[in-house]
């Protein structure tokens, strides 16, 4: 009699043991969404990378002041400075 309580005994803790515990296959959905999520946002930040660097773009970031050389004015600056090397 005392084994059989036993065996109830662990049966019904593995019983609450398993109802204790997460539910994989959800957590694994919400695992693959978030990597998908992220993804995307990996993906959107290097579109956004790309147009702030971007010199072509009149909206990008620029943190010094001033104007940035135009083509012209760069080929003559390079000239100079390989004249003088």
């Amino acid at each position: 009699m005392f084994v059989y309580l036993q065996l109830y005994r662990l049966k019904d803790d593995i019983y609450i043991f398993r109802k204790s515990l997460p539910n994989k296959e959800k957590l694994e959905c919400e695992l693959q969404e978030a990597t998908s999520e992220l993804k995307q946002c990996e993906k959107q930040m290097r579109l956004l990378e790309k147009a702030v660097e971007d010199p072509s773009n009149p909206e990008r970031v620029n943190f010094l002041q001033g104007q940035d050389p135009s083509r012209d004015q760069l080929d003559i600056k390079l000239n100079q400075v390989q004249v003088s090397s």
